[in-house]
């Protein structure tokens, strides 16, 4: 009877053992998994703020663009505006000039 009890001690002891082992191993499966799936998160992250600085930086080239071609546009009204006057100027001396 003590060696029946003795053989059924040591074999619960060795489940218990058993069952402690696994838990261990889940536990660092887990923990692994924890972290990698934190360095996944802290990569994306970075890679989202990559992004978003060159986006912003895109935004930026485009609003550079739009202003200097309504700064091109202005002047080639100017220009414009510059050659209609001195026509009329000219115009304006012919008359004169034929008057007198």
């Amino acid at each position: 009877m003590l060696h029946k009890n003795i053989t059924c001690f040591i074999n619960n002891l060795t489940f218990f053992i058993n069952n402690l082992t696994c838990l261990i191993n889940n536990s660092t499966c887990f923990n692994n998994d924890l972290t990698c799936f934190i360095n996944d998160l802290t990569r994306f992250i970075n890679e989202l703020k990559c992004f978003i600085t060159d986006l912003t930086r895109f935004l930026n080239d485009l609003t550079c663009f739009i202003n200097n071609l309504t700064c091109f546009i202005n002047n080639i009204t100017c220009l414009i505006n510059n050659i209609t006057s001195l026509s009329t100027i000219s115009l304006a001396s012919s008359t004169i000039s034929l008057a007198t």
